[in-house]
């Protein structure tokens, strides 16, 4: 498409000559420029132009959608990642010693129960941010918000699977992926302050012994 609508019937001002371009019209140079007089003495430099309109590029619409496709496409990557590297534990020598003390976990398959409720809570997590618009996503803050969550999502369930490792129990399955993952930081933090206290303790007896 290389030529507009001319507006003269519409416009206002006929004697302008208007010209309505196509959308997503670009105004290439074809020529050399050339100096012009007008009819008030003044020199005008006219620059030869020729109107080139690309249908195929990206509309408004188009663009606003992307980050959309993007953080969508990324979701799934990282639920197909978690996933099989929850099947990985859920096959692991690990499992099957913590299930051989866990005969109740055992019988009632909670390892598997456990490994199936953090897919479900990923999955809808992820079907919540399908149903959001391409406007929501092109809000910083939502948006900021979202891919925060999504960086997130695998640490947190590998850390619900491993709290059920570590400790067993029907209330895992209850637990939320944000909650059993405070609860294995938390544990960790005491661990930690466990051995400062230890080293604490042995630096202090050491000072204590005869030269």
């Amino acid at each position: 498409v290389d030529r507009g609508a001319s507006l003269v019937f519409l416009s206002q001002y006929p004697g302008e000559e208007e010209i309505l371009l196509p959308p997503r019209s670009y105004l290439e140079v074809v020529g050399p420029s050339r100096i012009e007089v007008g009819e008030d003495g003044r020199r005008i430099r006219v620059v030869p132009l020729k109107v080139n309109a690309n249908s195929s590029s990206s509309t408004v619409e188009e663009l606003e959608g992307r980050r959309r496709e993007l953080f969508l496409a990324a979701g799934e990557h990282t639920l197909h990642e978690t996933r099989s590297k929850l099947k990985v534990r859920l096959h692991s020598d690990e499992v099957e010693k913590a299930l051989v003390h866990r005969l109740f976990d055992k019988i009632h398959v909670y390892h598997v129960k456990t490994f199936e409720s953090i897919v479900e809570e990923a999955d809808k997590w992820l079907g919540k941010h399908r149903d959001k618009t391409a406007e929501w996503y092109n809000g910083e803050f939502e948006y900021a918000g979202a891919t925060r969550e999504l960086m997130q999502l695998e640490g947190m369930a590998m850390d619900k699977f491993q709290l059920w490792v570590e400790v067993g129990g029907t209330y895992i399955l209850r637990s939320r992926l944000t909650d059993a993952s405070r609860q294995m930081d938390a544990g960790l933090m005491r661990r930690l302050h466990d051995i400062m206290d230890k080293c604490a303790a042995e630096t202090v007896a050491w000072r204590r012994l005869p030269s």
